[in-house]
């Protein structure tokens, strides 16, 4: 849910990153009123700037200001195939897909505002190899790649049938195992699967797998063989998620180093269930792990800084199930949670408090606020309840005000703000 004031933000001692610091607040979007639901596994932004949200009770599009939810209908082929939208990826072209859990993927049509399904036909060595999807990717060539119970699919250029790489276990160069978690290309053009039992490489031009597994008389192999996340930092490393903790790859040696949870050391990893490693525009490495919130890698000195959810604390992380962590356009850090959304302002510059100050005609109008809009010219909007409509200046910080007139009928129609939108006309 979107908080009730701007003084929601606070203000904090400078520093030269603010997101380096260990007491970091987040804004919360929950089901209360907003989401479908609470439990959010995966999230991405459109062309348009939309953010869309997928939870265990249906897709959901977020403009800013309100929700709109896609959800199966048993009687219209053309809804979401299953609600539980697990798996979201944009494509260059501005397609949406899902994958779902049980219903396949679905590709969004936003011209008919409805769903083309792909599914598991038995009879179809063509089709999806499973209905239950746990990774979709797009390659930098614009194929879409699918990670299922059953193996791993590539949508052909067709766009109606699938090549499958499926575990053959007479063929030591077949996929290591059938439960494709993850699905990455690293810079080099190298594909990289992990599954339940283990990691692995693809050669893009002899379609051969190379794997890596656990090993516990090797310290230096994979720390587990369920491997959760994949990415690539800005220096070429390849990082890897697994139920065991986090790893680098190092392909000179096929050697991997291991992060670790120490229950006796504050600065380590706070969970060895990895889910998601991510790194943002500015270098940080966040990684999300199943029970043990948020964290923030330190390269310099390879130590955690860790942050969970209090229930004393309205601006903790919303829960401690991380999913996913993702950075919009205009930097903002949006991590998925079993309990909601938390947003982190990504832009590298300092929290602050807008408040309305009696007296002070550039303050904010009101403090209960609803609506909060950036548009495309990067002008904030603010609709408040009583107030009216706010536009704020970021370079000095002031609010232009916007009320409701009765002797004026071109003033706003009322001081009760609760949606603000931009058209593509660039209307708001």
């Amino acid at each position: 849910r979107w908080s009730r004031g701007l003084g929601d933000v606070y203000k904090r001692q400078s520093i030269s990153d603010p997101l380096i610091s260990k007491y970091l607040r987040f804004n919360r979007l929950t089901a209360e009123g907003v989401l479908s639901g609470d439990h959010t596994r995966n999230m991405v932004q459109d062309q348009d700037g939309l953010m869309w949200i997928g939870t265990l009770n249906g897709l959901n599009r977020f403009d800013g200001t309100g929700v709109k939810l896609y959800r199966n209908q048993p009687d219209n082929p053309s809804s979401l195939s299953n609600n539980v939208a697990r798996a979201l990826v944009v494509g260059q072209n501005g397609v949406l897909w899902i994958g779902t859990w049980g219903g396949g993927l679905n590709r969004f049509d936003r011209e008919t505002d409805a769903f083309i399904r792909y599914q598991n036909n038995p009879d179809d060595p063509r089709s999806l190899s499973h209905n239950i999807v746990r990774a979709v990717y797009e390659d930098r060539s614009g194929t879409i790649w699918v990670g299922t119970n059953n193996g791993l699919n590539k949508l052909n250029r067709d766009g109606k049938q699938f090549t499958r790489y499926m575990h053959d276990p007479d063929d030591p160069n077949s996929l290591s195992n059938n439960v494709v978690l993850s699905i990455f290309q690293d810079s080099t053009g190298t594909f990289w699967a992990g599954t339940e039992d283990g990691l692995n490489s693809l050669d893009p031009i002899t379609e051969q797998f190379i794997h890596y597994r656990h090993d516990p008389d090797d310290p230096h192999s994979l720390s587990h063989n369920f491997v959760r996340s994949i990415c690539e930092d800005s220096s070429g490393l390849i990082w890897v998620g697994t139920d065991g903790g986090l790893c680098t790859f190092h392909p000179e040696t096929t050697r991997f180093t291991r992060y670790q949870h120490d229950s006796n050391d504050p600065q380590t990893l706070s969970n060895n269930f990895v889910y998601r490693v991510y790194e943002d525009r500015t270098g940080r490495l966040w990684i999300g792990t199943l029970g043990g919130g948020l964290n923030r890698f330190d390269r310099e000195t390879a130590t955690f800084t860790r942050y969970r959810h209090s229930a004393s604390d309205l601006y903790s992380l919303a829960g401690d199930l991380v999913y996913q962590v993702y950075e919009g356009r205009q930097g903002m850090l949006w991590i998925t949670t079993d309990a909601g959304i938390s947003i982190l302002d990504g832009r590298g510059k300092p929290f602050h408090h807008y408040r309305n100050v009696q007296g002070n005609p550039n303050s904010l109008s009101h403090n209960v606020v609803r609506a909060l809009y950036a548009d495309r010219a990067g002008v904030v909007w603010v609709g408040t309840v009583g107030g009216g409509l706010n536009k704020f200046d970021r370079r000095t910080e002031k609010f232009t005000h916007y009320r409701y007139d009765p002797a004026d009928p071109n003033s706003l129609s009322g001081d009760s703000i609760l949606a603000i939108y931009e058209d593509r006309s660039g209307l708001i």
